[in-house]
């Protein structure tokens, strides 16, 4: 390709005290760089550049620009072949930008940028770091592989996702590299429309978010508001979070999350870890509350109506959480939104201890039940549209199930009925 042509206009900008010469220099094709000399002529004190520029994947060296504070356009690197040798993306003045999609980068240095389009970076080594102090707000951030540190000090809106990706890419991260454990925090981030994060974190801290999810999207029920897939063992709490306007999915290893502050969900919530998980809500209302996995303890205490409750099979006996859980439910959800949890928890089955499991339950694990995929960006079921297909009453033949309509014993019954037996044979034989 030829080389680009740049029209140049000039906007006089002045004050009381002072005058400055604002330059505008516009690519009319996208202009594609193989070098840092390529990037010579946007230097002859262009503050604005309206126009695309693409990285070439034989890119070597760091990507310099000062004195560009707004940029109307994409400066991105092709996600199939992007540069293998691409130093500091380095932009110093820069307070604006369209879109940024760099999927492999040494060092991100954007401290002054205050206001972004979509921004999708991607590291090229375990030592990565991105400045983003400045950053206000965004349509859409997200960060892949696995950077070392990311600053977002300042962050506050997010309209569309805000996501952390940090599972092993290809050719990124080789088999032999650890891929760091990243501090995801975030001091003031308050909206979201989807908070996503993926893979090895050493911890998330969001203490101001309050509305995760777009709760006037028509398309929210196939959508997450919050999903959370962890590969590393950690403690999540959600302080001030409120709303969810989008289902909320947890999978990986989540030793607890914590949702103190929470009241409603437009849709649904979703639980399906590795580990035994401890789940903490104020939740009041939900479409539906799906438990499978891995549940060491559940408390809502102030739950109305969580609409159709399911529990997986494997988290059986029944404990005293599980038995608390069914009994607030009130009529176990309203007309329509019926709970499909179909073994019912007595409290005379409660075992002795952890391994015991009465004898009149018939443990049957449904040939779809799902199972986590830590760390893998999917789960294994389609999020919002599956459930265990022995919940269907039409094919589950599970009548010695506490709960279905076939009879069962409790362990009190069963010994009089035994000693009645023994009674009768005795007696037979005299």
């Amino acid at each position: 390709m030829g080389p680009s042509r740049f029209g140049i206009g000039l906007l006089a900008l002045s004050s009381l005290s002072r005058a400055v010469l604002a330059r505008e220099c516009i690519i009319d094709e996208i202009l594609t760089v193989s070098s840092p000399q390529d990037l010579d002529s946007l230097r002859d004190g262009c503050t604005t550049i309206t126009g695309n520029i693409a990285i070439d994947s034989d890119y070597s060296g760091d990507f310099f620009l000062e004195g560009v504070s707004d940029f109307v356009g994409n400066i991105s690197t092709s996600e199939d072949a992007p540069p293998v040798n691409l130093g500091v993306l380095d932009l110093p003045d820069l307070v604006n930008a369209a879109a940024i999609t760099v999927h492999r980068v040494e060092t991100v240095n954007l401290g002054n940028l205050q206001h972004a389009g979509e921004l999708l970076l991607g590291p090229s080594s375990p030592d990565g770091e991105v400045n983003l102090e400045a950053l206000k707000d965004a349509d859409n951030v997200g960060f892949k592989g696995g950077w070392k540190s990311i600053v977002l000090s300042s962050l506050e809106t997010v309209t569309g996702e805000l996501g952390f990706y940090f599972v092993r890419g290809d050719d990124v991260f080789p088999d032999d590299d650890e891929i760091p454990s990243l501090v995801v925090d975030l001091p003031v981030l308050k909206t979201t429309s989807q908070f996503t994060v993926e893979g090895k974190v050493a911890s998330i801290s969001v203490p101001e978010l309050d509305k995760a999810g777009d709760t006037d999207t028509p398309e929210r029920d196939s959508s997450q508001g919050l999903r959370l897939n962890i590969e590393t063992q950690i403690e999540v709490e959600f302080p001030k979070l409120q709303t969810i306007g989008a289902t909320t999915q947890v999978f990986g290893n989540l030793s607890r999350i914590s949702l103190p502050a929470l009241g409603e969900t437009a849709t649904g919530m979703e639980f399906n870890t590795d580990m035994p998980l401890e789940i903490y809500s104020t939740i009041e209302t939900a479409f539906y509350v799906w438990l499978w996995g891995k549940i060491k303890s559940v408390e809502f205490p102030k739950m109305v109506d969580l609409g159709s409750v399911d529990i997986a099979d494997a988290i059986r006996p029944c404990n005293e959480t599980l038995v608390k859980l069914w009994e607030a439910i009130p009529s176990h959800g309203p007309p329509g939104h019926e709970s499909s949890w179909y073994w019912r928890c007595f409290r005379e089955d409660l075992p002795r201890d952890s391994n015991q499991v009465d004898v009149n339950t018939t443990t049957t694990v449904a040939p779809n039940e799902p199972t986590s995929t830590a760390g893998s960006g999917e789960s294994s079921t389609e999020p919002g549209h599956q459930e265990p297909s022995s919940t269907d009453p039409e094919t589950s033949d599970d009548s010695g199930v506490p709960g279905n309509e076939g009879v069962f014993l409790l362990p009190s019954q069963a010994g009089i009925l035994a000693a009645l037996l023994a009674a009768v044979g005795v007696g037979s034989m005299m």
